[in-house]
C-alpha cells in the first residue's frame, strides 16, 4: 500500500471498476508530465501559502501595534493636558477665593455689629434675583429695624467690650 490516501482510494476504485477504470481518470493523471512539472506539488504550494499568510499577519500585527502605540501616546498627551489645565484653573480659583476671603474679612471687622449686619443684608438682597424676591417674604420691616439698631448708639453690641 502507498502512503498517500488518495492513491489508495484510486487503487481500490480501479480494482472495483476493472477495465472501465480507464474512462475515469483523474485530472492529475490526465495531465502530461510537462504540465505537471509547471505546477508545484500540493505540499510545496501549502508551504508557500502559509509563509505568505504568516508574513501578511506579521505585517498587520506590526501595523496594529504601531497604531495602538500612537493611540496610547495621544491619550496620554490628552490626559496630561487635561490635568495641567485643571490644576491651573483650580489654583486660579484658590487664589481668587483667598483674595475674596481677605476682602470679606477686612469688611467684617469694620464698623459696629449692626453696620456689618446691615451690609450683609444689603449684599444678600442685591444678590437675589427678581424671581427669588417674589418667592421670599417681604423683609422691609426687618431691614428697617436693623437700620434703627445701626443708628442707635446705645444698641446692644455697638460698644466693644474690653477683655480683661
Amino acid at each position: 500500500m502507498a502512503d498517500d490516501p488518495m492513491e489508495e482510494f484510486l487503487a481500490r476504485e480501479r480494482a472495483a471498476l476493472g477495465q472501465d477504470a480507464e474512462q475515469f481518470q483523474s485530472a492529475s493523471q490526465a495531465l502530461s508530465p510537462a504540465s505537471q512539472a509547471l505546477s508545484p506539488p500540493p505540499a510545496q504550494f501549502d508551504q508557500e501559502w502559509q509563509s505568505t499568510h504568516r508574513a501578511e499577519i506579521t505585517s498587520r500585527d506590526e501595523t496594529s501595534a504601531a497604531k495602538h502605540a500612537d493611540t496610547v501616546k495621544e491619550a496620554q498627551r490628552a490626559i496630561d493636558t487635561f490635568y495641567a489645565e485643571y490644576n491651573e484653573r483650580k489654583d486660579r480659583a484658590i487664589e481668587e477665593n483667598r483674595a475674596q476671603q481677605e476682602i470679606e474679612t477686612q469688611a467684617a471687622t469694620r464698623g459696629t455689629l449692626w453696620e456689618r449686619v446691615g451690609k450683609q443684608i444689603d449684599m444678600a438682597t442685591k444678590a437675589s434675583s427678581e424671581a427669588q424676591r417674589s418667592q421670599v417674604r417681604d423683609t422691609a420691616r426687618m431691614r428697617d429695624l436693623l437700620q434703627d439698631l445701626k443708628r442707635d448708639a446705645n444698641a446692644p453690641g455697638v460698644k466693644q467690650k474690653t477683655v480683661i
